[in-house]
């Protein structure tokens, strides 16, 4: 895998060890899941979608990032490119979802 960078960020894999990080940013917060899912995910759910992401990666070799602020390193979401099942056909679907 791959790690790009902007002037701002950086977009790397995801790891097993930003479960903890994106749980408090993306399910705790009524405003990082209001949209998708919908719902607040658990940690277990939120561990289960990231195993899903790595998973992912080998079979597409990219996937949806972790996005960190360069000048801190600080995990402030995640986007990427995510498959989806639509009509019995695999389509790629952009996706982006950050802390406030």
């Amino acid at each position: 895998m791959f790690t790009l960078e902007t002037e701002r960020l950086r977009l790397r894999p995801l790891t097993i060890k930003d479960a903890k990080e994106l749980h408090q940013l993306l399910d705790v917060d009524p405003e990082g899941w209001r949209f998708d899912p919908g719902y607040a995910r658990s940690f277990e759910e939120r561990v289960e979608c990231i195993k899903k992401r790595l998973a992912q990666y080998s079979i597409y070799e990219f996937g949806c990032f972790a996005t960190e602020r360069k000048e801190d390193g600080k995990l402030i979401g995640q986007g990427g490119l995510s498959p989806h099942q639509f009509e019995k056909k695999t389509m790629m679907a952009v996706s982006l979802t950050n802390s406030r």
